[in-house]
C-alpha cells in the first residue's frame, strides 16, 4: 500500500512481482496509520486506518473493502477520556486489529461488529522513548512486541490473555523476526543461522544500516559499535516492566470468542 504525496492522497496496493495495481478511493487525511487484515486480492480483506494523534475524547477510524467506493469513517468514543501520545503500531490478529501508542495503551478494533476499545497498560520504564525503536508482529493469534531499544541487546515480548501483560521471551524457539518501521514479519520455519534471529531493515541509532541480533549466540551482527549510549546507558531503560493497571482484565470478556491472545 502506497500513499502518493499529493494533494489528493492517491491510495493503491502495488505487487512489485506481478506488476498488479489495485486502486483504493482517495483519502484526504494525511495524518493517519494503515493496516490490513489479509491479501487485498481476497474478498474479506479490510483495511483499516487509524489517525495517529490521541484527541482527548474519540478516536477516527476509517475502513475499506474491496469494491467499496469510499471509505467508511467514524468517530468512536475513547472510554478513558486520555490524550498526548500517538497510535503507532497496527497488528491484525483473529479478526481484530491492534493499535499500539508510544504510551500506555492498546486499542483493540473488531471491524465485522464496528466496535472500539481502548486498553490502559502502565507505561514502560523507559530512560528515552526512541522514534521506531518498538515494532510489533503477529503469529498464529500471538502478538510479540520487539523493544529494540533497550541495553546490550533486543527484548522481546509477548502478550499473555489473563492478565492482560507483556512477558518476555528468552528465546524465539528456532523462528526469525524480521522488523521495519513499516511492518514485521514472523517466520517460524527458516533453517541455517537465520533461526533465533532478529533482523531490524534499521536501528534507531543508526538509520543507514542492517542489522541482526542472534539469541543464540547473544550479539548482534555486524557488531553494535555505533550508538554506545544505548548499548551501555546509565541506567537501565528495558521494557520489561509491562503490566496492567487492573491485573484482573480478561479481554476474551469483551470480544468473546474471537480473541485468542
Amino acid at each position: 500500500m502506497n500513499n502518493l504525496h499529493s494533494s489528493d492522497y492517491d491510495m493503491y496496493f502495488f505487487n512489485p512481482f506481478t506488476r498488479d495495481l489495485i486502486n483504493l478511493p482517495r483519502f484526504g487525511k494525511p495524518d493517519h496509520k494503515f493496516a490490513f487484515s489479509c491479501a487485498p486480492t481476497m474478498s474479506t480483506c479490510v483495511v483499516f486506518s487509524i489517525c495517529i494523534h490521541l484527541l482527548p475524547h474519540h478516536d477516527s477510524i476509517s475502513t475499506w473493502s474491496p469494491g467499496a467506493m469510499e471509505w467508511v469513517t467514524e468517530s468512536f468514543k475513547n472510554q478513558l477520556y486520555l490524550s498526548n501520545g500517538q497510535w503507532r503500531n497496527i497488528v491484525f490478529s483473529d479478526g481484530l486489529f491492534y493499535c499500539l501508542t508510544n504510551r500506555d495503551k492498546i486499542g483493540v478494533f473488531d471491524p465485522s461488529a464496528r466496535y472500539w476499545r481502548v486498553l490502559i497498560v502502565l507505561r514502560p520504564r523507559m530512560h528515552h522513548f526512541l522514534e521506531g525503536a518498538w515494532y510489533v508482529a503477529e503469529h498464529k493469534g500471538h502478538i510479540f512486541l520487539i523493544d529494540a531499544a533497550s541495553s546490550r541487546k533486543p527484548v522481546v515480548f509477548r502478550l499473555n490473555r489473563s492478565p492482560l501483560i507483556w512477558a518476555e521471551k528468552h528465546t524465539l524457539k528456532g523462528s526469525t523476526i524480521f522488523a521495519s518501521p513499516a511492518s514485521c514479519v514472523f517466520k517460524p520455519e527458516l533453517t541455517g543461522t537465520t533461526r533465533n534471529k532478529v533482523y531490524f531493515s534499521k536501528m534507531p541509532f543508526n538509520s543507514t544500516s542492517c542489522m541482526s541480533y542472534s539469541f543464540d549466540e547473544r550479539r548482534y551482527f555486524p557488531d553494535r559499535t555505533e550508538g554506545e549510549d544505548f548499548a551501555n546507558p546509565q541506567e537501565d531503560f528495558n521494557i520489561s516492566a509491562f503490566t496492567t493497571i487492573d491485573s484482573e482484565i480478561d479481554i476474551s470478556s469483551i470480544f468473546g470468542d474471537k480473541l485468542r491472545i
